[in-house]
């Protein structure tokens, strides 16, 4: 009974340890895509950025640009 017991707490120990803490000092600096899809497949929306992380919680957008055509995008645009 206690060799079980024991057991059963160091696997949960192992997997505790396994599955988080710690830091993570990456950023999320680069370029991100992203692609909206209609239910038969074709895109209906889609962009590209680039950005860089700042500090705290600040994000500067670097480029931000539309890669689809349409209606809805038929002039300049811009991101604000």
């Amino acid at each position: 009974m206690k060799l079980s017991a024991i057991a059963l707490l160091l696997s949960l120990v192992f997997t505790l340890a396994g599955c988080g803490g710690g830091s993570h000092p990456g950023n999320i600096n680069g370029n991100w895509t992203a692609t909206l899809t209609n239910p038969n497949g074709d895109t209906a929306f889609a962009f590209t950025t680039n950005f860089t992380q700042g500090s705290g919680s600040n994000l500067n957008i670097v480029t931000f640009q539309f890669t689809t055509s349409g209606s809805c995008f038929s002039g300049p645009t811009s991101e604000t």
